[in-house]
């Protein structure tokens, strides 16, 4: 399987680079390649990743933790909330633009985080990277009174200041939905 190879265009000198490099490659009939050319959008950064991950969902469940905050099933089985969950609950809040319906069964579909643009595009401010964390950050603060702190790495507090411009430049956030009106059947620390 050959490597992948990306080329982003935003200069002739980008262009040309990857003309010369389509230029080079040999047809094969055993052997095709794909060559597909779409608009560029910047999606969520590595630092993001690790801010989302290592910071907010751990944040997040570290309080739930210390609050004894957990989820109780149906036969009684209590379960912490922990990052993957955390991930999931609010991926479905947040970032589902669909419902599938058959039947009495429904299936939400949702953008996958990895998706997140790094910057908020006119119509699509819900798939933002920095849309989503406040969201979250708002969410959180409503349902459970949790204070996400402040970074203490100077490239996440860059981060931060940088969502936190977006956010006044992008004021309305699909996130102005009250907790009252969370219906998480399986969040037991919240309403029902």
């Amino acid at each position: 399987m050959a490597k992948k190879n990306v080329f982003v265009l935003r200069t002739p000198e980008q262009k040309a680079q990857a003309v010369e490099f389509i230029s080079k490659i040999q047809p094969d009939p055993d052997d095709p390649m794909m060559l597909v050319i779409s608009v560029y959008e910047e999606k969520r950064t590595e630092l993001q990743n690790r801010y989302l991950w290592g910071w907010l969902y751990l944040n997040i469940a570290v309080q739930l933790e210390d609050a004894g905050i957990v989820i109780t099933s149906d036969d009684l089985l209590e379960y912490p909330y922990d990052k993957d969950l955390l991930h999931a609950i609010f991926q479905e809040k947040f970032l589902c633009y669909a419902t599938i319906k058959r039947g009495s069964k429904e299936r939400k579909l949702c953008y996958s985080t990895t998706c997140l643009l790094k910057s908020p595009k006119e119509g699509e401010e819900a798939r933002c990277f920095s849309t989503y964390v406040d969201n979250i950050k708002r969410f959180v603060y409503q349902m459970w009174e949790i204070h996400i702190p402040p970074t203490n790495s100077e490239e996440m507090m860059m981060l931060e200041m940088e969502m936190s411009e977006t956010n006044k430049i992008n004021a309305k956030s699909p996130a102005d939905q009250t907790v009252d009106e969370w219906q998480y059947d399986y969040a037991t620390a919240g309403p029902q």
